[in-house]
């Protein structure tokens, strides 16, 4: 078992923990503390496809406005 102390900002490091890791917290009657890691869905950007002469916007989520602008920033 290993020990950890929370510093002045509330904060814990976790030694095994890699960077951006997400973990659902769960405290139960007796004050245990239990951390499960979650699976982080990264969501696919929308891009615009020219096809047949046309340009489509590409996705398979809800579009934005701020998809629409960031995909035609990229476009040339």
């Amino acid at each position: 078992m290993k020990m950890l102390t929370v510093d002045s900002s509330k904060r814990v490091r976790i030694p095994d923990a890699k960077p951006r890791e997400v973990f659902a917290y769960e405290l139960d009657e007796s004050r245990r503390v239990t951390l499960t890691p979650v699976a982080r869905a990264q969501p696919k950007p929308a891009k615009l496809v020219r096809r047949g002469g046309r340009t489509y916007l590409e996705n398979n989520q809800p579009i934005t406005n701020e998809d629409v602008q960031r995909a035609m920033a990229d476009f040339p």
